[in-house]
């Protein structure tokens, strides 16, 4: 495992095999720079699992009543501030790119 595979699988949390490596694959291509400064900041990703509300992975948004899933059109991936948590509903490189980078702002 490289230096990069390791940080990019300590901000992950709640993933299955599958999850763990895809999104870890896109992870990698920020470099370990990115990933550290995501670790340190406290932040983390949270994969939902099949059929998961965003309001039942999340406290924050289960306490204000947003109910994201409701959206026209819900999104693939949510940064909940509060939180510091990263949550995706896809794996794509699209989706895990575009939301830790939000985080960097």
């Amino acid at each position: 495992m490289t230096p990069t595979r390791a940080l990019a699988e300590r901000l992950i949390t709640r993933a299955d095999d599958a999850s763990l490596s895809l999104i870890c694959s896109t992870l990698e291509r920020f470099g370990a720079g990115a990933l550290r400064f995501a670790l340190d900041a406290g932040t983390r990703i949270v994969p939902l699992t099949r059929g998961e509300r965003y309001n039942a992975a999340s406290p924050a948004i289960a306490r204000l009543g947003i109910d994201v899933d409701a959206w026209p059109a819900p999104p693939a991936g949510l940064f909940v501030v509060e939180e510091r948590t990263v949550y995706v509903r896809s794996r794509s490189p699209m989706t895990v790119a575009h939301v830790l980078y939000a985080v960097s702002l």
